[in-house]
């Protein structure tokens, strides 16, 4: 064979196999697990004498979340946030400055949910740095304000369960979030609850400033049944969990309590998690809450107030909302038997 076709051929060869090196490969499945950590920054400097309770702060991721080597959050993915509680700086008084992370774009753009959990040291950690969380120690000079600088990175974990579908082509990969799915082992009907439904909740008891400390869980119940197409997907009294994020209690005339309390999920008529968003803070020096999500900021007033330490009373409702598209199992509704009493009259009647 003369050295030309022997050339081609090699070409040729080559070119098939780069060809089904490049062809797309099966669909694979890909699970983002709740709970697992990112690092994110905000993307510029905020502190508060600029920012005010309830307003929105944005972040960036600074690397990558991979599951099994592949990107699922992007390097530089917005995340968002906002401002659970900030007070500018007194005279002979430092500001104080606490943020919250809401949520975190996916590759495909889809937003997966965000929480908090305790630290292992002191006060919280994560979402701001721990001298923010901590106001007890002296972090912050006099006369100036709490900062959260963009150079600084912090740590957040996922609140829920993410799954991914992915198809490879050589090394590029296309990843999109996966279709819901009912969990295997509940009967019953699956129903498509939609992040953003509003539900609900009041303290299972009174919370009050200086009773709670920083990291404390605090239980909720729902006020009212949540209902969509006349299936019920959260019974009323359904339990639902929260955390303090922040407390202090009144320590002069000037100087109120403070209560940050954050809703992490409520339990569905299948017993499973459903992860919801809500901040919220109240403060001793007056009678305000505010509930904070990533749409809107709710105004809620009429707390009492127990000298100066704040107060959140059994009464009190706060709306809260569904922080991921998920599906709720609807139990089967049992047949009713009849009463024995109904045989014998029917036996009765043939007779």
């Amino acid at each position: 064979m003369k050295p030309g076709r022997l050339v081609l051929l090699a070409l040729f060869g080559l070119c098939l196999l780069g060809s089904a090196n490049s062809s797309p490969k099966p669909t694979s499945r890909l699970t983002l697990e709740s709970g697992t950590p990112l690092e994110i920054a905000v993307v510029q400097d905020v502190d508060s004498g600029s920012l005010k309770s309830g307003d929105l702060v944005h972040f960036r991721v600074t690397r990558p979340v991979l599951v099994k080597g592949i990107p699922v959050v992007a390097s530089e993915a917005p995340a968002r946030g906002v401002a659970v509680y900030s007070r500018a700086a007194r005279v002979g008084g430092r500001g104080e400055l606490l943020v919250q992370v809401e949520d975190v774009a996916a590759v495909d753009g889809t937003w997966i949910p965000l929480r908090v959990r305790p630290a292992r040291d002191k006060g919280l950690a994560g979402l701001v740095p721990a001298e923010c969380m901590d106001l007890s120690e002296p972090v912050f000079p006099k006369g100036r304000n709490g900062r959260l600088s963009s150079q600084r990175t912090l740590e957040a974990w996922t609140a829920a369960r993410q799954d991914f579908l992915v198809t490879s082509a050589g090394t590029s990969h296309k990843v999109v979030a996966a279709p819901l799915t009912p969990p295997k082992g509940l009967p019953g009907t699956p129903v498509r609850l939609v992040a953003g439904t509003p539900v609900s909740l009041r303290p299972a008891s009174e919370i009050v400033s200086d009773q709670v400390v920083t990291g404390d869980a605090v239980p909720f119940v729902t006020s009212q049944e949540l209902v969509l197409n006349g299936q019920s997907l959260v019974a009323a009294g359904a339990p639902a969990t929260g955390t303090v994020l922040l407390a202090r209690e009144a320590a002069a005339a000037n100087h109120g309590g403070v209560l940050v309390l954050g809703i992490e999920s409520v339990q569905g008529v299948d017993g499973r998690p459903i992860p919801l968003r809500l901040s919220s803070a109240t403060s001793g020096s007056g009678n305000h809450v505010i509930s904070l999500g990533i749409s809107a900021v709710v105004p809620l007033v009429g707390l009492a107030v127990h000298g100066r330490n704040a107060v959140v009373p059994v009464n009190h409702e706060f709306v809260v909302a569904v922080a991921q598209d998920c599906l709720v199992v609807v139990p089967p509704t049992p047949t009713p038997v009849p009463e024995a009493g109904v045989f014998r009259n029917l036996s009765a009647s043939r007779e």
